[in-house]
């Protein structure tokens, strides 16, 4: 029995019609990504009746690759970018090979292309709902393309982030820095978000008066925070709408706090465990507000 059974699969594979015609790589496309239940559940498509079973396996899975291998062509995504911005492109897509694949495959990248093309090759949607359908399939692909990249940018942007901050400083601060810095200890200290018993910071070192509020001037430093991690995240065509809800990320994510906590452990003497452990902390906070925020359209 168990020999008829694995000569019927051989048949069966061996009469199995080869993709040939257009029709046909829709017809498998379509039914491999309905199968996979990804595609718009008021999505309806058509495919011819045919004698013969379509042998879709083998197209499908060199259609997945190729839109990896293709994904991963540094040239092709710096093909918009000019001079060093498209050398800057290539070689971020050379360096993170290993990493990109492994998101772009995570993130469903060849079934998001396979399902742009069935949106667009039906022949039974309307224009009105191929246009909805491809719209929210682009807006899929551009999400979550983003969140890949910066996923496999994180540890040299964001860690390249936390060594600045915790540099030490050559300048000398300004009086208005001073106060500033102070508001920031005094309120890391305040609401506890170091351990004092562990890590011992001075609130005055430089002796300052204090003849200053300091509500107002975090609020001020928080808000400024605020902005200049969205302009560091670079994300796109920001509406009013979006913008709330990316303040509203940050705000929930608690990033004033974080970054003061930040900001006071530069002034205290870490050792070499203490920096990488704050160190990936900060790369995997800095990751989900971005990855939360990409979310905000």
């Amino acid at each position: 029995m168990k020999l008829l059974i694995i000569f019927a699969v051989i048949l069966s594979a061996a009469i199995a019609k080869e993709v040939e015609t257009e029709s046909e790589r829709f017809e498998c496309i379509a039914n491999y990504l309905r199968d996979k239940k990804l595609l718009d559940k008021n999505f309806k498509y058509y495919v011819q009746a045919r004698q013969e079973d379509l042998n879709c396996t083998p197209f499908v899975t060199e259609l997945r690759e190729k839109f990896l291998v293709d994904s991963l062509d540094g040239k092709k995504a710096s093909s918009s970018e000019e001079g060093d911005d498209s050398k800057e492109v290539d070689q971020f897509f050379i360096d993170n090979a290993v990493c990109l694949r492994e998101q772009f495959e995570a993130i469903n990248f060849p079934e998001i292309m396979m399902k742009l093309f069935v949106y667009e090759k039906s022949v039974k949607t309307s224009k009105n709902q191929k246009k909805k359908l491809l719209a929210a399939a682009n807006k899929e692909l551009e999400n979550k393309v983003q969140v890949a990249m910066a996923m496999c940018a994180s540890e040299d942007v964001f860690g390249e982030m936390f060594d600045k901050i915790i540099a030490e400083s050559e300048e000398e601060d300004t009086l208005e820095e001073k106060q500033n810095d102070y508001c920031i200890r005094k309120y890391v200290a305040d609401n506890e978000i170091l351990d004092s018993n562990q890590f011992k910071f001075n609130l005055n070192p430089d002796n300052i008066e204090l003849n200053f509020e300091c509500k107002d001037r975090i609020d001020d430093m928080f808000e400024s925070l605020e902005d200049v991690l969205k302009d560091a995240f670079e994300v796109p065509n920001q509406s009013k709408k979006q913008l709330r809800c990316m303040n509203r990320v940050l705000r929930t994510g608690k990033a004033g706090e974080f970054i003061a906590k930040i900001s006071v452990l530069s002034e205290v003497k870490l050792n070499d465990e203490q920096k990488t452990v704050f160190r990936n902390e900060f790369i995997t906070k800095l990751k989900g507000f971005y990855i939360d925020m990409v979310q905000c359209r």
